[in-house]
């Protein structure tokens, strides 16, 4: 904080002493007009750190992005298992498996856990979960793999 009032009062200073020294013209006005910019920039720096995210200064950094890639993927499950229920009529447990990487939430894999479903329904889910925008989707009967594909 005391760099901040001797970075100010040293900018008003300097810019009350360019306007002394420099004779009256268009040199003092456009001097004194460029100084007067420079201070008010000074001034108001401080709240420009208030809209600034700063991931190295570790502002944010207590951010727990394994808690919230947790609750994404079982609320992105949850709601797949409803809707292959709804669309397909097809009792499955869904498994979105989401990831943060690069500043973004990415879908990687989908896994689904079937109980006596025919081969044609798997393939329909398939087709139905491509459509939807899903990749990487794992089809499963109670521990064993019975379809996988991209």
């Amino acid at each position: 904080m005391s760099a901040y009032i001797l970075t100010a009062a040293g900018a008003v200073f300097l810019t009350a002493a360019a306007g002394m020294i420099l004779p009256d013209g268009k040199l003092n006005k456009s001097v004194n007009f460029v100084l007067r910019l420079v201070c008010i920039g000074i001034l108001v720096s401080p709240l420009a750190g208030i809209f600034n995210f700063d991931a190295e200064s570790g502002a944010g950094a207590d951010v727990d992005y394994d808690y919230i890639v947790s609750v994404f993927s079982q609320s992105q499950s949850e709601e797949l298992e409803k809707l292959v229920k709804d669309e397909l009529g097809i009792e499955c447990g869904c498994e979105v498996v989401i990831i943060y990487e690069d500043g973004t939430f990415k879908q990687t894999d989908v896994n689904i856990c079937t109980d006596n479903v025919e081969y044609e329904e798997i393939s329909a889910l398939r087709e139905y979960l491509k459509e939807l925008g899903y990749i990487n989707i794992n089809v499963y009967e109670e521990g064993d793999r019975i379809h996988q594909g991209q």
